[in-house]
């Protein structure tokens, strides 16, 4: 597996221990550090998106509460609704 420097030397600045970063990508651990590098290796698009949906999630809750058409019984189940046909309008 090809390792990236950069998102290396960011994980030993943040208190990793090289040996035990380059095990758990070599071994394909999928522990907290193989989780940490691949995401610090994300494109900046890929991030952008992410927070992006997290911030529609967090107006679509806003929004629905503050109207008061939600009764607490299905408050989740309208959220992932309106949320999951938020994302199918883009593509996801």
């Amino acid at each position: 597996m090809c390792v990236c420097v950069c998102v290396l030397e960011s994980m030993v600045q943040m208190g990793y221990d090289r040996e035990q970063i380059e095990q758990s990508l070599e071994m394909e651990r999928y522990d907290e550090i193989w989780a940490a590098y691949h995401l610090l290796s994300l494109p900046v698009s890929a991030v952008s998106f992410f927070a992006d949906c997290i911030i529609i999630i967090i107006l679509v809750i806003i929004y629905t509460v503050s109207r008061g058409k939600m009764r607490p019984k299905c408050f989740f189940c309208n959220i992932f609704y309106r949320t999951r046909v938020m994302l199918m309008k883009f593509g996801v």
